[in-house]
């Protein structure tokens, strides 16, 4: 359990800074959309949250944490992937923002279908009576490494461009996942 909390610790480092750094790098600065496309785009996450968590309801007999790493790893190649067309489509920005658009849903579906059964695994493996005190070190260190993870991918976007950035982020996701034992 021990390997998953750290890579919880991972995610908020590497993937938390998305709607703080990358997306407006990329589809304010990089594209030059307006705040109103960028607010559209970006709220596309929400509402493949919103679905995946009525499809979870309905969806009982399902097991998402048997497809734990299966789910990280698409999850997480979907953002490499919309971080590296970000520089290849420049000449097609409406293409580059129905593709944002779709993969948002996506994502915001999957992730959704990730921490819904990871915070369920945590809550029936750790004894009542330390969940208090779990959830709080959880919280503790994502408050922690959020804004370090911020400041990371904005010296990293500033080198690379924010799609790269998003792109070796999400790479070093799918190394950590990899590597880490995933419970099933």
């Amino acid at each position: 359990m021990f390997s998953l909390f750290l890579l919880v610790m991972a995610l908020n480092f590497f993937v938390a800074n998305s709607e703080e750094i990358i997306f407006p790098g990329i589809l304010v600065e990089l594209y030059q959309f307006p705040e109103s496309r960028y607010g559209l785009a970006v709220s596309a996450s929400t509402a493949g949250t919103l679905l995946a968590s009525l499809f979870l309801i309905r969806a009982a007999h399902l097991r998402p944490l048997e497809h734990l790493r299966a789910l990280f790893l698409v999850n997480s190649a979907l953002m490499a992937a919309l971080g590296l067309a970000a520089p290849l489509l420049r000449s097609v920005p409406k293409l580059y923002f129905v593709l944002f658009f779709t993969f948002q849903l996506l994502i915001g579906w999957l992730t959704a279908c990730i921490n819904v059964p990871l915070i369920s695994y945590f809550q029936t493996r750790v004894p009542l009576e330390q969940q208090g005190r779990f959830f709080a070190l959880l919280a503790f260190f994502s408050g922690i490494l959020i804004p370090l993870g911020i400041s990371y991918t904005g010296v990293l976007a500033d080198w690379l461009g924010p799609g790269a950035a998003y792109a070796c982020n999400n790479l070093c996701v799918i190394v950590l996942v990899l590597l880490v034992r995933l419970p099933a």
